[in-house]
């Protein structure tokens, strides 16, 4: 990117990218991280349908956390950025939220679903053949796109990557997920979230007329969304979440 743009621009995407980065990763690893070791426990005890519907249901948990974080950031980006990389860094990286938290949900879900899918049943070799193939993919895109459009290009290109990462998971993965079930959970989270966003974005515009204080405007407003998607989430049971917390998962 340096090749193509100038240091003040690659040290906003450096930040926002790392940011947001380690802020989805961290919602995975609260999941991933305890739930590992059971899972691997459990497929001793289970049955093979049994053993796919539980890694779905605690991928699903993933998810819900990623979008949760996504929201987050997304509604309170004029304050949370400014906040975390300093005013200057941070009013500039406001444009690159958005597309930076698509990209890393969709790297982030490829890595802590798919890529477990396979450790779990020992198929590396083709975890192997699809990090590889997302590799020369990944160097062609990100290039060809920043050459042609800059910082844009770039975004647009990692983008493309991580898709291509994601069906390919996707595709060699189907006979361990249960791709139905993830795909429609994830439509629906998807969903929820686009619906919390809005209403979280359309608060906004109604309390500018009540409070005068902008941080109390983003506050309230990112509240409303939060509990929006926590409420729909919990009251659509996407993945058994109300079985999941009374420790029937």
């Amino acid at each position: 990117m340096a090749v193509f743009e100038g240091a003040a621009l690659v040290g906003v995407y450096a930040a926002a990218s790392g940011l947001v980065t380690n802020a989805i990763s961290a919602a995975c690893l609260l999941v991933v991280t305890p739930s590992y070791p059971w899972l691997l426990r459990e497929k001793k005890n289970r049955s093979e349908a049994g053993h796919r519907t539980l890694h779905t249901q605690i991928g699903l948990m993933t998810l819900a956390g990623m979008f949760a974080i996504c929201l987050t950031f997304f509604l309170a980006r004029d304050i949370a950025l400014p906040l975390l990389l300093g005013r200057t860094i941070g009013v500039a990286a406001e444009p690159l939220v958005f597309p930076l938290l698509v990209i890393a949900v969709v790297g982030a879900f490829r890595t802590h679903f798919f890529d477990q899918a396979y450790h779990l049943h020992a198929r590396t070799k083709i975890l192997m053949v699809v990090n590889i193939s997302t590799l020369v993919v990944a160097g062609c895109s990100v290039y060809i796109g920043t050459h042609f459009a800059g910082l844009h290009g770039l975004l647009a290109g990692l983008l493309v990557a991580n898709l291509f990462s994601l069906g390919a998971s996707a595709t060699f993965a189907r006979a361990l997920v249960d791709m139905r079930r993830v795909m429609m959970s994830g439509m629906f989270l998807v969903g929820i979230t686009g619906v919390a966003a809005w209403c979280g974005s359309l608060s906004r515009l109604a309390l500018t007329h009540f409070l005068y204080s902008n941080v109390w405007i983003t506050c309230v407003s990112t509240m409303i969304g939060i509990v929006l998607f926590a409420g729909l989430y919990f009251g659509g049971n996407v993945g058994s979440i109300r079985s999941a917390l009374v420790g029937r998962l």
